[in-house]
């Protein structure tokens, strides 16, 4: 029976604080399914599901904010084993398979068919996304967890955090061609609760404050009334 449809399936590099390196394996539209320590052991994941579906599968491999190519099912098991018989180490994995051209990769555009209008018009439609950014605060994304799709070379120039949202500043290239600089704005983080808690801090402290201050200006008319009383008692003490 015939494979009806593609599953599309992603493999990308993701960085932990230390710069310890793990794999995301994902379907399309979906959340990510797994993490792994090792590229080997996510391909063989690819694998694993692809024989158990009817339909045709594919992989894209992500590296550096840029998809590398993507395999179908015998070419990853082809890759399993040159990996593995290289000794290639799973940082350097997806470059590898790249340059020794075992992933394939759309037909380039004619460079003399693209112009600068058309980097921009593509550009403009550019998105990008980070994974889960839900369970993220925005303070925690740097230009590794930024991914996206294009058809050209996707260039971030920097990223910064606006009132817990990312602002991707990139712009794409294709041969000597570049197109403008434009800004994409991500947003979905989990929310900065400790604002909360310094909104909060802050209104104890100016109630406190107020207290404060009205206990003194309590205590001195407290005072000034007994002075008063002891003044009359000592006047009607004179005149009796």
């Amino acid at each position: 029976m015939a494979k009806s449809s593609l599953e599309k399936f992603y493999i990308s590099e993701k960085f932990d604080e230390n710069r310890n390196i793990t794999f995301n394996f994902k379907k399309a539209n979906q959340k990510i399914s797994g993490n792994f320590k090792e590229f080997v052991d996510a391909l063989q994941e690819f694998i694993r599901i692809s024989e158990k579906t009817k339909n045709e599968t594919r992989v894209w491999f992500h590296r550096d904010g840029a998809y590398r190519g993507s395999v179908n099912i015998d070419k990853a098991r082809i890759i399993v084993e040159k990996v593995m018989a290289e000794n290639v180490v799973s940082e350097e994995a997806i470059a590898y398979i790249e340059k020794e051209e075992l992933v394939d990769k759309p037909t380039p555009a004619k460079k003399s068919s693209v112009s600068v209008n058309d980097l921009n018009t593509e550009a403009q439609k550019t998105t990008f996304f980070v994974e889960n950014a839900s369970m993220r605060k925005a303070s925690q994304i740097s230009a590794m967890d930024i991914k996206s799709e294009s058809k050209y070379t996707t260039i971030i120039e920097k990223i910064s955090q606006v009132d817990n949202t990312v602002v991707v500043t990139y712009h794409l290239e294709h041969g000597e061609k570049t197109s403008k600089s434009f800004d994409y704005v991500i947003t979905g983080f989990a929310l900065l609760s400790c604002a909360c808690r310094s909104r909060s801090s802050s209104i104890y402290g100016k109630s406190r404050e107020e207290r404060r201050t009205f206990w003194t200006i309590f205590t001195i008319l407290t005072l000034l009334i007994i002075t008063n009383i002891v003044l009359i008692v000592l006047r009607l003490t004179e005149k009796i």
